[in-house]
């Protein structure tokens, strides 16, 4: 148990962790918790283009032509799931790139999407993805 010197000392300290201050900051930490993306409440991650997003949205809204604030929804709504399974399939092409076994592939994705992964030339494997020996 904690005297009451430490849990003073453990006040005084968390004063000054106080998160991030900058708006960069803010959106850099917002990002910590990031493994796969497909639960993510940002549609475009760092990484991905705004203009790839737009192509698959103006695809369907083409396509479909909503006329209603309804219709409208489900078009939106077709353009993420078709977005993200894009990310999914950019992100398992990887991992078997990488030499990853099949239960490793999702847990491998970095939150972080910066290290480059040996033998890998996407920025979004991480560091501690190393390609796997072939097995006998």
């Amino acid at each position: 148990m904690a005297t009451k010197r430490q849990i003073a000392a453990n006040r005084r300290n968390a004063r000054h962790a106080t998160g991030p201050k900058t708006p960069q900051g803010k959106a850099t930490a917002s990002m910590n918790s990031l493994r796969h993306g497909l639960r993510a409440s940002k549609i475009i991650l760092p990484g991905e283009r705004q203009e790839d997003f737009d192509h698959i949205h103006d695809g369907l809204q083409n396509l479909y032509q909503p006329q209603d604030q309804a219709e409208q929804y489900l078009v939106d709504q077709a353009a993420i799931a078709q977005w993200k399974l894009v990310r999914v399939e950019v992100l398992e092409a990887d991992c078997f790139a990488a030499g990853l076994p099949p239960e490793g592939r999702v847990r491998a994705h970095h939150r972080s999407h910066s290290a480059l992964c040996e033998g890998c030339s996407r920025r979004h494997v991480p560091r501690r993805c190393r390609k796997l020996p072939s097995s006998p």
